[in-house]
């Protein structure tokens, strides 16, 4: 009789993983990722902070406290890997160098600048420029928009990547 139980008991042991373990391989049961995590969550912080995140051509389309002007030649920066950066105002060219600290704090070295004569508002666009370009602190970017920023952290240049 003992022998009977000991039998009937392992019967229902083995039923009973086999039922178990069959219920785990049911995919109706087990929780997908969409299920877990709210659909309506957005991250709070989208903003790259490495280097590499900044090489590239951005075009300029908002400069501090002016409006641009609507000329043939619209004002870009380019930073590159090696640590250059150039690109125009609108009327002249420019160069410099650039370092990236931290995770957000960008250095503009000294600009170098072509000298053609910049009249009107292709002239006073520039100095919106070459000034906006002269008190960047910090940089964020945030997918294809580029925000240069003083020490406050207040806009100076917003770019889009081209």
């Amino acid at each position: 009789m003992r022998t009977i139980l000991q039998l009937g008991g392992m019967v229902l042991l083995v039923v009973g993983s086999i039922s178990y373990l069959s219920g785990c391989n049911n995919q109706n049961n087990v929780p997908t990722t969409s299920s877990l995590v709210p659909q309506d969550i957005v991250p709070v912080d989208t903003t790259m902070y490495n280097k590499s995140a900044i090489i590239g051509k951005w075009q300029i389309k908002d400069v501090a406290q002016y409006t641009l002007s609507t000329s043939k030649r619209e004002p870009i920066i380019v930073f590159h890997e090696n640590g250059n950066v150039n690109g125009n105002t609108g009327c002249n060219n420019f160069s410099s160098t650039y370092t990236w600290k931290e995770k957000d704090i960008l250095n503009i070295h000294q600009l170098t600048m072509t000298r053609k004569m910049c009249t009107g508002s292709r002239g006073q666009q520039e100095k919106a420029v070459i000034k906006a370009l002269k008190q960047v602190v910090y940089v964020q970017i945030q997918g294809t928009t580029l925000l240069l920023l003083d020490q406050q952290q207040m806009m100076l240049i917003r770019g889009v990547k081209n």
